[in-house]
């Protein structure tokens, strides 16, 4: 009787493990409790300002956040 065998290859990631700080501009906050790999960053506005872009944030395996550019506007200008 033969016998069979399966090979896998597994390939070997290797992935930046920090994105650093989360570039936001005045009257911007970030919150969130690491910059590594697949953490998520919430951006929010003081009272009285809307935020221009993404609430959210994703750190990516190049080191690199998924959004970035951000501002906090003036409500009503």
């Amino acid at each position: 009787m033969p016998i069979c065998f399966t090979i896998v290859r597994h390939s070997k990631r290797s992935y930046t493990s920090d994105c650093h700080t989360f570039p936001i501009n005045v009257h911007g906050h970030v919150s969130t409790n690491s910059t590594t790999y697949r953490t998520s960053v919430t951006i929010t506005c003081d009272t009285g300002y809307n935020l221009n872009g993404n609430s959210t944030s994703i750190c990516e395996s190049n080191g690199h956040w998924s959004s970035i550019g951000q501002t906090c506007s003036l409500v009503g200008k």
